[in-house]
């Protein structure tokens, strides 16, 4: 019974149960849908319909095209590696899967199909050959008992499901068909004129070429029934609507091919069939489009989200003091975050104001490392850098190993033609009781750093750093970059500022570690210069650090033990959190985490106490509170201005 037949007679019999009223809608429902079961006893479903697309009738199966005619290695492997995931019914071809051979050479012949077979072997249905032009060579008579010896025969039919397949043989001579075969392929339809459809295959599309090929007989044999025909060869997919029915010219599956894209008809596919009493429904899908069940995972999620942190460059422009730009030259620099190296190849656009040498960068960044690139600049003619140029860099960024070379980020990014503010100075301002020292960063040992200490400008009246800078009192740090070629970056500056003892609590910040990961934790303190030094009178990490992200502190100070025994310290904080009382760590919650508590014990006795607090900050909320219990029980909040620092 048609689909159509049972949906008609389903609404019936449902009509006729509600007249009656009775409960045999259910059991009719059942019955109609047998493989269909719910608990759900409402009147309103949660479903459009039960109509299922479950003829058994229906079947499934693929086409593949051309492997050959300049094969490309490793497309048809793909292929068959995909076909698996979806799983057909069966495999079908429009020849051409081995590149051929001339003559009578036995020894090609074997090597090519026994290639082919290892091609084929993972596959877990049927595959149907059909032979193309490359698979057996025209009028040669040797390679066609080569393929008979094969296969039995270069021409053949069969039915399944009550769809007859015709296999058709296009090379007999040259892009014809043989008496022999049309009287064949007549016969067989004639004796089964009472199919549901009947699918063509051939090599060559028979019915595209000027000549007569004889193909015109086996289409009048097909001019009373429900047909469609498909072909290869071309490499080129094309549809068209011939004798009212359907003709298909498939591309290539690893053949030869430009791959323009979907509307040229170049790509690589595989051809889905589902056969329905309608017709075959067709969907072609590209190779690149069919996608594994684990094509994101744990793994690819963390290269992936390295490689997305790594999608960072920042550009240092240096330029000539004059009104007009001439020449400059800009430091380009690269992140990579993740663990293994990145391979970043860029070009810059024509532009019609600034010329950029080299004008290609490929380069590979090491894991967990920044790569700097020089870049000269120079003026097509002098303009001015009031028009704020910009060249356009474009480029990818992507994994050097061939296990994750797909994941790659391409983009275009620009540079302006203006001088640029480095950071030079590593500290923004500085609070310092006796003395501290500056030690300024350059991106070149070419370059120089000029400074000065009284706010006046660098360029004109600096002087050359060549060792720390010594501070004892209150001075404004300027300092600027100076080329080789006397370009100036622009000037940066800091304050420094000698304040006296007091109540509070000395507090070193630090930037985190650019390229940290999920367990990200505290710096080396004591390896590595503070980015500033201030001295905070309250608990407020992000007011103190000024950032609200990635920052580490090292508190310090003194406070007074009121009375002598065991102390309990507890904190509550977002992230990490250590705790150190006259050296020793009395508690540690040194991850990520949300706000939480923490404690630990130490043994006091009355009078100062030294106390350092680890912090770091990750992303998102923050928290740091203190308190202690004292030996006598009493709980008491500890804030800044409790310490005093020296």
């Amino acid at each position: 019974m048609s689909k159509e037949n049972q949906r008609w007679l389903s609404q019936k019999l449902i009509y006729v149960c509600a007249w009656i009223g009775t409960l045999l809608p259910c059991l009719v429902h059942a019955q109609v849908n047998e493989m269909f079961s719910t608990d759900l006893t409402t009147d309103k479903n949660p479903w459009t319909n039960l109509d299922f697309f479950n003829d058994p009738n229906d079947f499934q199966f693929a086409i593949v095209s051309d492997r050959t005619g300049s094969p490309r290695e490793g497309v048809f492997e793909d292929a068959m590696m995909k076909i698996n995931w979806l799983m057909p019914e069966f495999v079908i071809t429009v020849g051409d899967m081995i590149r051929g051979a001339k003559g009578e050479d036995k020894t090609t012949l074997d090597k090519q199909w026994s290639e082919h077979f290892e091609r084929i072997d993972d596959l877990k249905m049927p595959f149907f050959h059909v032979a193309g032009n490359h698979d057996v060579k025209a009028n040669n008579s040797y390679q066609v008992k080569y393929w008979n010896d094969l296969f039995g025969s270069t021409f053949y039919s069969f039915k399944y499901k009550e769809v007859l397949f015709l296999v058709l043989f296009t090379n007999e001579g040259t892009q014809i068909l043989g008496d022999e075969q049309v009287k064949y392929f007549e016969d067989i339809l004639a004796k089964n004129d009472d199919v549901r459809w009947t699918l063509v295959f051939m090599h060559h599309p028979l019915w595209r070429y000027p000549h007569m090929s004889n193909f015109e007989k086996v289409e009048e044999a097909l001019d009373d029934r429900d047909y469609t025909v498909f072909a290869g060869h071309q490499h080129v997919y094309n549809h068209q609507e011939r004798n009212k029915t359907n003709y298909y010219v498939l591309a290539s599956t690893g053949g030869g091919s430009e791959l323009l894209g979907d509307r040229f008809g170049m790509f690589d596919h595989i051809t889905w069939v589902t056969m329905t009493d309608d017709g075959p429904i067709l969907a072609n899908l590209r190779l690149d489009g069919i996608l594994p069940h684990d094509i994101a995972n744990n793994r690819t999620e963390e290269l992936s989200l390295a490689l997305i942190k790594s999608v960072f460059y920042e550009s240092k422009v240096f330029v000539d003091s004059n009104e007009d730009f001439m020449e400059g030259k800009a430091v380009v620099t690269y992140r990579n975050t993740s663990e293994l190296p990145l391979r970043i190849e860029a070009e810059f656009m024509h532009d019609h104001y600034v010329q950029a040498f080299p004008k290609k960068i490929s380069e590979v960044i090491p894991a967990q490392s920044l790569k700097q690139i020089v870049i000269d600049l120079k003026a097509i003619k002098p303009f001015s850098l009031e028009k704020k140029v910009a060249l356009q860099l474009e480029g990818a960024l992507g994994y050097l190993d061939d296990d994750h070379k797909n994941l790659s980020i391409t983009g275009r990014t620009e540079i302006i033609i203006e001088s640029s503010p480095i950071n030079i100075i590593p500290q923004s301002d500085v609070n310092f009781i006796d003395h501290t020292e500056v030690v300024l960063s350059n991106l070149s040992e070419e370059d120089q750093i000029l400074y000065t200490l009284d706010g006046s400008d660098p360029r004109n009246s600096g002087k050359i750093y060549l060792e720390p800078i010594k501070i004892d009192d209150d001075a404004m740090v300027k300092a600027v970059i100076r080329t080789e070629e006397g370009w100036f970056s622009e000037v940066d500056e800091a304050n420094y500022k000698k304040v006296k003892s007091g109540k509070g609590l000395r507090a070193e910040i630090y930037a985190i570690n650019p390229f940290g990961k999920s367990s990200i934790t505290f710096p080396d303190f004591d390896t590595t210069e503070p980015e500033k030094i201030r001295y905070a009178r309250k608990l407020d990490p992000v007011a103190t650090a000024g950032m609200e992200a990635a920052f580490a502190i090292r508190y310090t100070g003194t406070f007074t033990a009121e009375e002598s025994g065991k102390y309990e310290f507890r904190t509550y904080s977002d992230d990490g959190i250590r705790l150190f009382v006259n050296g020793q760590l009395v508690l540690e919650d040194a991850v990520k985490h949300k706000s939480r508590l923490a404690t630990g014990t130490i043994d006091l006795e009355n009078g100062e106490h030294e106390l350092v607090i680890h912090y770091f900050q990750w992303k998102r909320g923050y928290d740091l509170r203190l308190s202690h219990i004292s030996p006598s029980g009493r709980e008491v909040n500890l804030i800044a201005t409790d310490f005093s620092y020296d």
